[in-house]
């Protein structure tokens, strides 16, 4: 927790190495460019208006695979569901609480790896200490579904160290059967020991967890839609990339 906060104090200070206009964050490149997955853990916060609404926290993994356009996000150990993005510009989401308690799909379309490496190349470099650089600003996400979230992530020697993402979300109250609109933050740390490289030898294991469950390919809900239709209560609040993410 000192580290991310000192990682967090610091990014008002300008390494002399490095140069804001030009070094973008870029997921391509990480691992000199190979696929690799790494683990770490997770914790993300649900506030309304100030009150903390769920506080989870669990394991999580991150597949990031260059050679074959495509990534994935395992956030389902705080409730966030899975995430497979695709070169076919298509991303899935499922065991996420918000669709059919975690039994349903959501599908993004016209959104995959290549435009998530694009919507996160608007990071920019803020600060350097040592092999670790920190990139911040405002990314699009296959989350975002065309708005800005707020990120800031820092790598290490090739590789993600913290991932930490604020945005706003609209999420369902089966109670009162409404939408309301909360401020979703996340905070991953990833564990570069944990590194397995993508190779020929491994590559069905990988595989695996691309594999999408049944409901992806029956009655997958459009989430764009679903989440942020039309007078949906977010649109009539500040955007979540506006806000910056507090632990």
């Amino acid at each position: 927790m000192l580290h991310l906060a000192f990682i967090l104090f610091s990014l008002q200070f300008l390494s002399a190495r490095i140069n804001p206009l030009i070094d973008a964050f870029n997921f391509s490149v990480l691992n000199d460019g190979n696929g690799h997955l790494i683990s770490g853990t997770l914790k993300i916060v649900v506030d309304l208006n100030g009150l903390i609404i769920s506080d989870t926290s669990g394991p999580t993994i991150m597949i990031v695979d260059p050679p074959r356009h495509r990534m994935y996000f395992d956030l389902s150990g705080a409730a966030g569901g899975k995430f497979a993005l695709f070169a076919n510009r298509t991303t899935y989401n499922w065991n996420n609480l918000e669709f059919s308690n975690g039994e349903g799909c959501a599908v993004v379309p016209d959104f995959g790896y290549d435009d998530e490496v694009a919507g996160f190349h608007f990071l920019k470099a803020t600060a350097e200490f040592g092999n670790e650089v920190v990139y911040g600003g405002n990314a699009y996400d296959s989350n975002g579904c065309g708005r800005p979230i707020g990120v800031t992530i820092s790598e290490e020697h090739g590789f993600v160290h913290h991932f930490l993402f604020s945005q706003a979300y609209n999420l369902y109250n089966p109670q009162a059967k409404v939408f309301f609109c909360a401020m979703v933050q996340g905070y991953m740390e990833f564990n570069r020991n944990s590194v397995v490289q993508i190779t020929s030898s491994n590559l069905g294991y990988i595989d695996s967890f691309f594999a999408l469950p049944s409901s992806c390919s029956t009655n997958p809900v459009d989430f764009c839609s679903s989440t942020y239709g039309p007078g949906n209560p977010c649109d009539a609040l500040e955007k979540g990339s506006k806000k910056r993410f507090v632990l």
